[in-house]
């Protein structure tokens, strides 16, 4: 069932968001929401479980199946945090093994399963006596919960969330905190409430770069194409000195745009550039 804006949990509903909404629970309800970006997706793994684990404890079970990067990683570590199921797909089962390399690496997974093994393994959890959902959820999952839910907190809130950073979010060019009690290698959320890891955080780095190269380019050409207007109207008029002078700015705008555009075109940065964590253990 897509849901549209919020709707009532029934049994035996599966429920998806529009594109390009976060999908969220509470103890009642699923809602869809056009929220911020996490780890530059939309929905995002991460916001659901997030969400879940803060508001059913340990009634939820969420597992990570194939896929890239690490959306999902940290939702996963809340829900075993609130006192939930974690289980990953088996990496050698995987046909995109690096998202349940980076939860196993990350967080203290409950089972490590095949496909087959999940679904039986959800039939034996949902069949037996679970206790009441916790009550004492982390502050900084809470936190980020109200951020998908619209609740901006006020800088008091976010410096008692983690420590600010330098850094600046890729999506909104705002100030970074890096939130406490999360992925050693950081976990950074914008007071707009756009979140990343660090991968997530340097793909959206070489994203906004390689936009502003391309810009610088274009810039760059656009200014070659006016001088050489300008040089032709000069040497219209007789002004050879001019000319010259023109002719030569518009080669250097030229040769700078072809060293960007060539800096750009040597693939520095694809997706295969990004860094993968180091294994730990």
């Amino acid at each position: 069932m897509q849901v549209t804006d919020r709707a009532i949990f029934r049994p035996g509903v599966i429920y998806v968001p529009p594109s390009n909404h976060h999908l969220l629970v509470n103890r009642t309800e699923v809602a869809a929401v056009f929220g911020p970006r996490e780890n530059r997706s939309r929905p995002s793994i991460d916001t659901l479980f997030r969400s879940a684990a803060a508001y059913n404890g340990t009634r939820v079970i969420a597992i990570l199946l194939t896929g890239y990067l690490n959306d999902g990683v940290n939702g996963l570590a809340a829900v075993k945090q609130c006192g939930g199921v974690a289980m990953v797909q088996s990496p050698q089962e995987a046909d995109a093994p690096d998202l349940p390399e980076n939860a196993i690496r990350q967080v203290d997974v409950d089972q490590v399963l095949t496909l087959e093994q999940v679904a039986a393994e959800i039939r034996r959890i949902a069949g037996a006596p679970v206790d009441q959902p916790v009550v004492n959820v982390p502050e900084e999952i809470m936190e980020e919960v109200k951020f998908s839910e619209h609740q901006v907190p006020d800088l008091d809130r976010m410096d008692a969330l983690g420590d600010r950073t330098p850094y600046t979010c890729p999506e909104c060019g705002g100030t970074l905190w890096n939130v406490k009690g999360r992925d050693p290698a950081g976990h950074y959320v914008c007071h707009t409430g756009h979140s990343f890891t660090i991968e997530s955080f340097l793909s959206g780095q070489a994203e906004v770069i390689e936009n502003s190269l391309w810009a610088a380019v274009r810039y760059l050409q656009e200014r070659a194409n006016v001088l050489k207007k300008l040089s032709t109207d000069a040497r219209t008029r007789g002004k050879e000195s001019t000319t010259a002078d023109f002719e030569q700015r518009m080669d250097e705008m030229k040769k700078h745009a072809l060293i960007i555009r060539r800096f750009i075109m040597s693939g520095i940065f694809s997706a295969a550039d990004t860094p993968k964590p180091a294994a730990t253990g």
